[in-house]
């Protein structure tokens, strides 16, 4: 376990919206990517361009977003800033 400061520099109060879908991370190299996102129930899921959420289809994975896309309609799901 690390050191209460460094647990406390980890976290930011009120970073995420926890009753939505929250983008956590995105990894693996620009021809590899892959997302790490938070579902409103609290479970994580990494996705890869093609998977579905929630019945939406990640079309795209860039660098800070993940772009979704059902029925014609398009979502973008953003790194959280602070």
């Amino acid at each position: 376990i690390a050191p209460a400061p460094i647990r406390r520099a980890a976290t930011v109060p009120e970073g995420i919206d926890l009753s939505a879908t929250a983008l956590i991370g995105i990894y693996g190299s620009p021809r590899s990517r892959r997302a790490l996102v938070r579902l409103p129930t609290g479970t994580y899921m990494r996705l890869t361009r093609g998977d579905t959420i929630d019945g939406w289809a990640v079309a795209a994975i860039g660098d800070e977003t993940v772009q979704l896309s059902k029925s014609g309609q398009n979502q973008v799901l953003r790194m959280p800033t602070n």
